[in-house]
């Protein structure tokens, strides 16, 4: 995770951007030197969703305002956006980001960070307990991939300890979730991105 200070020419605003790699980024607008807006990004293939919100927006609340464009230099197909691109659109991922983003959040996001590792690695050891299936092995990789995400140091170690599991462990059942296609890999990085067929294990579980 990085911040990169961008002036907008023409537009007298200044927005910092904060990378959070797998196509996430966090935009802070702020034109009159305060905050107005923030922006959370997610890249899916040739298209960018943006999720708006107001920095004084309820931090549980959705954004106020989503829009779909093409990445710069591609024409997009006649036909649109695809219902593909549109299942994949995250608003829990974007609405984590957008609450991580917020003014005086850090103490907070430690709070949140401690209720989020608490209430996954529960989900994770009830999976397991039932054995290495495919709604273990979505949980693990959806757990991971947010994990890296965040910038943790040591993604395994910390997997281990909310799965009571042995690192060597998680390493096998992570290569397990990339053969039956629940993770995705990024050559030459940590990482992947969730499938569409975890997420739909997940989701369904979450109903």
């Amino acid at each position: 995770m990085f911040d990169l200070g961008v002036t907008v020419v023409g537009v007298k605003s200044i927005a910092k951007v904060t990378e959070h790699g797998d196509g996430w980024s966090v935009h802070l607008w702020a034109p009159h030197g305060h905050a107005e807006r923030i922006t959370v990004q997610q890249v899916i293939g040739r298209w960018r969703v943006s999720f708006a919100w107001k920095p004084d927006a309820d931090p549980g609340s959705g954004p106020h305002r989503m829009q779909v464009d093409p990445v710069a230099g591609y024409n997009p197909d006649p036909v649109g956006v695809s219902s593909t691109v549109m299942r994949q659109i995250d608003f829990r991922r974007a609405g984590e980001l957008f609450r991580l983003s917020l003014p005086d959040a850090e103490q907070a996001n430690e709070e949140t960070r401690a209720q989020w590792v608490e209430s996954s690695g529960t989900a994770l050891r009830d999976a397991a307990s039932k054995g290495v299936t495919d709604l273990y092995l979505a949980l693990l990789a959806d757990t991971y991939v947010r994990l890296v995400q965040v910038g943790e140091r040591s993604v395994t170690a910390t997997l281990a300890d909310m799965a009571a599991k042995k690192p060597d462990t998680i390493r096998t059942h992570l290569k397990e979730a990339r053969k039956r296609d629940l993770l995705s890999s990024i050559p030459g990085k940590a990482g992947g991105r969730l499938t569409k067929a975890a997420r739909d294990l997940i989701n369904l579980k979450d109903q």
